[in-house]
């Protein structure tokens, strides 16, 4: 028992004697480990301050309001009310959707951060393409395209506030007032891009419908005018019959009682005056307009002026109408995001001073295995 003791007390003799060596060596080496943490600290330095640093440039978008998409409806006519179709909302004499402002929202959160969409704008920026080929030559445009694609972010949206739809978006910049301005211009050349989009699907619904407006038109046009031959058709017999039976003026005693059904199928009762004066009444309309007499000729008349109107306007807006808000304008962060400096530096020194301890270490005990007597 007092052996066991003994050698555990000899035993911790020998580690604070090992420590104390350690110590003693780590200490007659501090000026070459001082030395490394000097060289160490000032490449640091040099090199950090030849780095360039990034700000953090971000804005915040979110849906568009319906009465902001106003300007975008079809006009209800006679102040009919749309309907659903198929899923869709409708007005009831033409088949053009209403904006969905949910749906163009959406479509613009899938196409913000697409790269080609960030392809498209920075070439426009440049004001030459970019070979983005694997095997392609790389220059300053595509280096400065590719970090700026690379650190482009549209924020996930919140699955804790569903309703919430704003969404932020940020990149990182070198010059923060250049970044800034650069996010404002591609918030507006999405806005541009998605206007284009827009427009072209809206212009093909409403050119359809014109299309199919103008095959039913002329097809009722077409039945007008077959029936005015017609009852033209009649009135001549009947204006035949009136001539040969020498009935010149309408004999209004002798039709008192008679039915107007039995009127009808006898015209040339009216005489050969009043006939001829029809007549000369259809002959005219043959060769104007018949949509006076037609009401479903008007109606559709009415439906063509107001959709090629409406296409007109909304075509003059042009890419004015916003189809995302900007919620709050881009703005830079304060202090560079990229690289963080001080913690660099610190840990550069901190590394180099192990670095320093372990050389010294290693460097004592090659020193120490030489010495050694074999």
């Amino acid at each position: 028992m007092e052996s066991n003791r003994q050698e555990i007390s000899l035993q911790t003799n020998s580690d604070e004697i090992d420590l104390f060596e350690v110590f003693e060596k780590i200490w007659n080496g501090k000026v070459l480990i001082a030395g490394i943490i000097l060289i160490s600290a000032v490449v640091a330095f040099v090199g950090l301050k030849l780095t360039p640093v990034y700000y953090q440039i971000e804005t915040t978008i979110d849906k568009v309001s319906i009465e902001d998409l106003r300007p975008l409806y079809p006009t209800v006519l006679d102040g009919k009310e749309y309907k659903v179709l198929d899923g869709k909302s409708a007005f009831m004499e033409y088949q053009i959707s209403i904006p969905d402002e949910n749906k163009i929202y959406d479509d613009a959160l899938l196409k913000i951060n697409s790269l080609s969409l960030l392809k498209s704008f920075w070439e426009k920026k440049i004001g030459k393409s970019l070979d983005l080929r694997r095997n392609a030559v790389i220059t300053d445009d595509v280096i400065a395209f590719k970090n700026f694609q690379k650190s482009f972010l549209l924020a996930a949206p919140n699955l804790k506030t569903p309703t919430v739809t704003a969404r932020k978006i940020s990149f990182e910049f070198q010059d923060p007032e250049e970044g800034v301005a650069l996010l404002g211009q591609y918030l507006d050349f999405v806005n541009q891009q998605l206007w284009l989009e827009y427009f072209a699907k809206v212009e093909a619904s409403y050119n359809s419908n014109l299309k199919v407006l103008d095959i039913s038109y002329n097809t009722k046009k077409m039945v007008e005018s077959r029936k005015l031959n017609d009852d033209l058709i009649v009135w001549r017999e009947n204006l035949k019959i009136a001539e040969s039976l020498g009935i010149k003026e309408t004999p209004f005693k002798e039709l008192e009682n008679i039915q107007s059904s039995l009127m009808n199928s006898r015209l040339y009762l009216l005489g050969t005056k009043p006939l001829a004066k029809q007549i000369e009444i259809f002959v005219a309309r043959q060769s104007g307009s018949l949509s006076p007499y037609s009401l479903e000729l008007r109606k559709m008349e009415t439906w063509r002026e107001q959709m090629t109107s409406d296409l007109q306007r909304i075509k003059d807006l042009n890419d004015k109408t916003h189809l995302f808000s900007v919620v709050n304008q881009p703005e830079s962060s304060l202090d560079p995001v990229k690289p963080q400096k001080a913690l660099i530096f610190i840990a550069v020194v901190f590394l180099s001073g192990v670095f320093g301890v372990f050389f010294v270490l290693i460097r004592s005990a090659i020193r120490n295995h030489k010495t050694i007597p074999h």
